[in-house]
């Protein structure tokens, strides 16, 4: 079982190692993107501890640039950097009077695109002089799922109503085409039965 709090999912990155780090909950749970998200990461949904208080998040450097709209992700978005630099807590050998050893933490560094360095540079030094503004809303992350408008969500049952008004309506037009052909039927006979009475008919048209 995956362990997760408030850092990154996959590489542990927290706002107190990295300033200006942002951390992105998952998508809701059932949607489409969150099995995108899983897959993504290599995870099935056993992985994730739903009865955890604090629900999985990732870090801006699993995203591309074009994953974003200024500082949150767009509504499609799907983690593809992979890997990245992962960071590892090793718990302090001694301890003293004094308190608790300081935790140690290292880094492996593992390959990482030019484009993505560049990136999180740029997303370091937005941050740089935003601490009194970051520090206020640290605790404010972005589901996925609130970047995209309501109103053009189209859930499983929505989209499962949708088509049943559209059989209906298809059913309603089938039935009105039989009709149509039962009333051009009759028409059809009662010319034919005027002309063997002997009956004249003159269709008048209208000109416009």
């Amino acid at each position: 079982m995956v362990q997760y709090g408030r850092k990154c999912l996959l590489c542990k990155n927290t706002r107190k190692r990295e300033p200006g780090c942002r951390l992105f909950k998952f998508p809701a749970r059932g949607t489409t993107l969150w099995y995108r998200w899983l897959e993504a990461c290599g995870l099935r949904e056993t992985d994730i501890d739903l009865r955890s208080r604090e629900p999985p998040r990732l870090c801006q450097r699993h995203f591309q640039k074009k994953d974003f709209l200024t500082r949150q992700l767009t509504g499609m978005a799907v983690p593809s950097v992979f890997p990245i630099t992962v960071y590892t807590e090793v718990e302090g050998g001694t301890r003293n009077d004094e308190g608790p050893s300081s935790e140690q933490v290292t880094e492996e560094l593992l390959s990482i695109s030019q484009d993505e360095m560049e990136f999180s540079e740029i997303v370091t030094e937005e941050s740089i002089g935003s601490g009194d503004r970051e520090s206020e809303t640290r605790d404010e992350e972005t589901p996925v799922s609130e970047e995209l408008d309501q109103e053009q969500i189209c859930t499983v049952d929505q989209h499962r109503t949708l088509m049943e008004k559209l059989q209906s309506e298809q059913r309603r037009v089938e039935s009105l085409s039989r009709e149509l052909e039962a009333k051009n039927r009759i028409i059809s006979e009662q010319f034919e039965l005027l002309k063997q009475l002997g009956v004249q008919m003159v269709t008048f048209t209208e000109s416009h």
